[in-house]
């Protein structure tokens, strides 16, 4: 039979009995090997490569910025290789799309090691990432005491405030370092009223950022058309500012700006409904060009009532930048 057509060959080769059949088939298998084998050998003595594997060609090599491989070494726990990048030159303060760095990396991990190293290279103790959580944040809700005790003594702000309005004491669950967050602020004579004053701070700032603008503005037609503007998710600064809970800015939009009433739209819903329900937002600009840009509440979605925005939120927080630590 030849070999250079098989599928004509069918129709003879089902009149077969079984075993001739099974002895073409191991025949035609041999005859299979036989060529792989000269044409291999051929190939060998040619020199040539199928696929360049090795890479010693740099123009096929994936590189990635050096602030990647730190974040993801960082992430792997190689403390010799963030040691080598860190003297190389390279920012200790690097950080990905989620504003993550090593820092809160190690917080996170619980390598006081780690933490010591990015430290000694002068990494930024009070790094926010996209939801304004510092490295002390991330350590205190892991319940990671002896990072904390490292953080406070190398400067970590116990009054920083997340984009939840949490501070770290607030989403601490472990009993011991609860304590410990606790006794350095009363050791430093932090009263209730200073941190109901920082909790406000953010408040008062786009306030004070909307009035200027307001009033500044030399059409306040203009202005009021650009303040209810909606972003891609259909939220303006009253559907903020209702998410966020900041009456004063809620008064004044609706009361000396006169915004119009906003109508419910498919993604954001009513301005009055964000108090109750977490929502996603982008950070949205304040009119004119150049004023304050405000980064908003994290894209996780969580409600902005104390008391739902603390533990669980934590836990959501370090779910998802476990999730993507190393993200570029």
């Amino acid at each position: 039979m030849s070999r250079s057509d098989p599928s004509a060959e069918m129709p003879q080769v089902e009149k077969l009995p079984a075993a001739e059949r099974i002895r073409l088939a191991k025949k035609r298998r041999a005859q299979q090997l036989k060529r792989y084998a000269q044409w291999s050998k051929a190939m060998d003595k040619k020199g040539h490569q199928v696929r360049n594997l090795t890479g010693d060609d740099p123009s096929r090599m994936v590189r990635f910025s050096q602030n990647i491989v730190l974040l993801e070494a960082a992430a792997r726990g190689d403390i010799d290789e963030v040691r080598s990048l860190l003297k190389s030159g390279v920012n200790p303060n690097a950080a990905n799309d989620d504003g993550l760095t090593a820092l809160h990396q190690c917080c996170i991990d619980n390598s006081e090691a780690m933490c010591r190293l990015l430290l000694e290279f002068n990494a930024d103790v009070n790094a926010r990432d996209t939801e304004q959580w510092t490295p002390l944040h991330a350590a205190a809700t892991c319940g990671h005491i002896a990072i904390c005790r490292l953080l406070v003594n190398s400067g970590a702000e116990l009054l920083a405030v997340n984009a939840d309005g949490n501070m770290p004491y607030d989403i601490c669950e472990e009993s011991g370092t609860l304590d410990y967050i606790e006794g350095e602020m009363a050791r430093r004579g932090i009263t209730q009223q200073q941190i109901d004053d920082t909790r406000l701070v953010p408040e008062k700032r786009m306030l004070q950022d909307v009035t200027r603008i307001f009033e500044q503005s030399e059409s306040k037609a203009a202005c009021r058309q650009q303040f209810n503007k909606l972003d891609s998710q259909g939220a303006n600064l009253l559907h903020v500012a209702c998410a966020s809970g900041f009456l004063s800015v809620i008064v004044y939009l609706l009361d000396q700006v006169r915004v119009p009433s906003t109508p419910a739209t498919r993604t954001a819903g009513r301005p009055c409904m964000w108090p109750l329900a977490g929502a996603s937002w982008t950070p949205l600009k304040l009119w004119p060009p150049g004023a304050p840009t405000w980064t908003l509440a994290p894209p996780l979605g969580r409600p902005s009532t104390t008391c739902a925005r603390t533990r669980r939120s934590g836990n959501a927080w370090i779910q998802s930048r476990r999730r993507r630590s190393c993200s570029g």
